[in-house]
Formats: structure tokens, sequence, C-alpha cells
């Protein structure tokens, strides 16, 4: 971030990606990479330097590939969390359709890895359900089927916006990309053609 808004060759980019519009707030405020269609004048703002243009858009390169991987790391522990949620839901809704046809249900529990024994559970509309950080909860079953409930439909919506959020990240990597490789290809084509002045002025 530039403190010195008249030095430093940051305060367009940030001004840039502050006036990104509704679609920036729709993927975690982050700001939308630009093309720059005349490189020229783009470069201007950096009187001409090519290493000072090409350091900021590396830095905002890096930026997006930071995000990318922790949307991916946090999507992925979802999506290994989400059929735990399911499983469980299930079983309640089970319990509790048991209990109101005042039923049985045999199943088997694990007493050690590979090892299970059978049991027979008659619902008496309580459950326990481990909340994370070794703690468990008693609920009854409606309770207990309203908090899987919202985690469920809170861990979709999360996994769809991380969803878009990476889809999003990756069009503003290949934008920074190109924009890298431009300057670049334009840094080589000053340093060749002043290099072929200084030759013919010999």
């Amino acid at each position: 971030m530039s403190e010195n808004k008249e030095n430093s060759p940051n305060t367009t980019n940030t001004e840039v990606a502050k006036s990104s519009s509704k679609s920036d707030e729709e993927h975690r405020g982050i700001p939308e990479a630009q093309f720059f269609e005349d490189l020229e004048a783009y470069l201007k703002q950096f009187d001409g330097n090519c290493d000072s243009a090409m350091k900021i858009q590396n830095e905002l390169y890096g930026k997006y590939k930071f995000l990318e991987s922790s949307f991916i790391s946090q999507k992925a522990t979802l999506l290994a969390k989400l059929p735990e949620i399911n499983k469980t839901l299930k079983l309640v809704k089970q319990l509790s359709e048991a209990k109101e046809e005042e039923k049985s249900l045999k199943t088997s529990y694990q007493l050690s890895d590979n090892c299970f024994a059978k049991a027979e559970v008659h619902p008496d509309n309580t459950v326990f359900l481990w909340l994370g950080a070794n703690i468990m909860v008693e609920y009854s079953y409606q309770e207990a089927q309203e908090l899987l409930e919202a985690q469920q439909k809170k861990c979709n919506a999360t996994i769809a916006e991380l969803t878009e959020s990476c889809l999003f990240l990756r069009d503003q990597i290949t934008t920074t990309e190109v924009n890298i490789a431009r300057i670049y290809n334009y840094d080589v084509k000053l340093r060749q053609q002043k290099k072929k002045e200084t030759e013919e002025s010999k």
C-alpha cells in the first residue's frame, strides 16, 4: 500500500482496484486485474520503467496465487466435512422416525479398528453431537436436525462461493500473466532498440 499518492506507482493500481465494480464485492472483495489496452500509457505512471511495472504485476500475481491456494484448501476441508454432516443428519432422521413409530433400530458400532459390535437402539429423543475441540453436546432430535441442516446449508453455500471465487481468481491470474508477458516483451523490445541505436551511433 502507498502512503505518498504522488510518488508511488502503487497508487494508480490501487485506485483501479478500489474502483472495481460490483463483481469485486461478489468475490470476497478480490480486486479485479486490469488488462491494459495501451501498455505505453500504463507505463508512463512508472516513468517508462518496466522493472517497476513488472514488480507491481508480480506482487499482484503472488497475491492472487496465495488466495487461490487458500480457497482451494478451504474448499477441500469442507468437501471432506460435508459427507459426515450428511451421514449424521440421515441418522438423526432415522432415529426420529423410529421414535415416532415406537420402533428400535438394530445397528453396529465400532469398538476399535476393524472391530464392530451389534447393538439395538431404543430412541429416546436424545443424541450427542461432537462440536469440535473435544466438546460433545446433548440435543433433542429436532434440535439436532435443525443444527445439522443449518450446517449442511452453510457448508454447501460456502463451497459454492469458494468455487466461484476460484474461477474468478483463475481469470485474474490469467490476465496478470498476460500483463507480465507484455511488459517483459516490451522491455526486451526497448533494450534491443537502445542497443541498435547505440551501435549505429558509433
